[in-house]
C-alpha cells in the first residue's frame, strides 16, 4: 500500500501533538496529504454533547465546542504549516454532534494516525484504535507520547501468529516496511502457527525486498504476551512495531483484544494496527 493520504486525529492536547509530530516525518518521507480531522479537546465538558442537546450555535455549550474547534484548527494550522507546503496540507473540522463517525472520514484515507492517549471511550468511542480500525476497514497507526523519529532504529517488528488480521497489518505497512533496514517477525515459540506449507511470510516480504529475520521467543514462568512484545521494543527500539488487533488466542493469550488494548496504552514505539 502506498502512502499519499493521511489522516491525523488532531486535538491540540500532547497525545495528538506527538501523531503531529510523525504526520510530518511521514509527509516528508512519502510525499503524503496530511489531513487533520479536527476534533475538541476530550477532556473539556462540551465533548459530551449529544445529538439530541441543544444545536443552537448561540447556545454557550454549541459555542464553547466551535470555539475549541476553531483554537485546535489554528493551532494545527501554525504547527504543521511550518513543515508541510499549503497544497499538502488540510483539514477537517468535526463537531462531536455530528451524525458521521470517525471511521467514515478514515476509510477514505491509507492510514490514521492516532496519539497514544486519545482512546477515551467514554468520551469519544469511535476515536479507540481498535473501533477505528474495524469502523473503517483502513489501518490505525498509534504514535507513542513524545514520540521522536531519532529515538528508533530505522527497523520494525511484526507480532507474527499468521492470522488474517496480522497478515493484512503486513500489506497494510508494506510501503513502511521496504524502507526499513530490516524486518523482525517475532512468534512465541510454544504456539502454533497455521499456515499452508508451500508459503510463508518471509518468503512473501522477500520478494518486495524486505530483509528479514524470523525470531521465536519461548516464555518462561508467568511471562505474558505483552511483556514479551514490550521488553523486546524496550531492547531494540524498532521503529515500528505491527500487530492484528483483536487477533485470535494463538499468539498467546484467551484475552487478544485485551492485550491490543494494553499495548496501545504502553507501546514505547509507533504501532500499526489492522483487524
Amino acid at each position: 500500500m502506498a502512502i499519499k493520504n493521511i489522516l491525523l486525529l488532531y486535538s491540540g492536547d500532547a497525545a495528538s501533538d506527538a501523531a503531529l509530530i510523525a504526520g510530518i516525518v511521514m509527509h516528508k518521507k512519502y510525499g503524503a496529504h496530511l489531513t487533520a480531522l479536527i476534533l475538541p479537546d476530550p477532556s473539556t465538558p462540551s465533548t459530551r454533547q449529544k445529538p439530541w442537546m441543544p444545536q443552537d450555535p448561540q447556545h454557550p455549550v454549541v459555542a464553547l465546542e466551535a470555539g475549541e474547534i476553531e483554537d485546535v484548527h489554528t493551532r494545527y494550522g501554525q504547527l504543521a504549516g511550518r513543515h508541510v507546503s499549503h497544497d499538502f496540507l488540510h483539514s477537517i473540522r468535526l463537531s462531536t454532534a455530528a451524525t458521521l463517525a470517525i471511521g467514515d472520514y478514515a476509510r477514505f484515507f491509507d492510514v490514521t494516525l492516532v496519539g497514544q492517549f486519545y482512546n477515551q471511550p467514554a468520551l469519544l468511542p469511535d476515536a479507540d484504535p481498535v473501533t477505528l480500525a474495524k469502523s473503517s476497514a483502513r489501518p490505525v497507526l498509534v504514535i507513542p507520547a513524545g514520540f521522536q523519529q531519532k529515538a528508533y532504529t530505522n527497523t520494525a517488528l511484526v507480532a507474527w501468529n499468521s492470522k488474517p488480521a496480522v497478515i493484512r497489518a503486513v500489506f497494510d505497512g508494506m510501503d513502511i516496511l521496504q524502507q526499513r533496514d530490516h524486518v523482525t517477525l517475532l512468534s512465541i515459540a510454544d504456539r502454533t502457527l497455521e499456515q499452508p506449507p508451500e508459503v510463508s511470510m518471509g518468503e512473501t516480504l522477500q520478494r518486495h525486498g524486505v530483509a528479514h529475520t524470523h525470531v521465536e521467543l519461548t516464555r518462561t514462568g508467568l511471562i505474558s504476551v505483552e511483556e514479551v512484545l514490550l521488553d523486546y521494543c524496550k531492547a531494540q527500539k524498532p521503529g515500528l512495531l505491527i500487530m492484528g488487533a483483536e487477533s485470535p488466542s494463538r499468539f498467546g493469550t484467551r484475552n487478544a483484544t485485551g492485550l491490543t488494548e494494553r499495548l496501545i496504552r504502553k507501546t514505547p514505539v509507533p504501532l500499526l494496527l489492522s483487524t
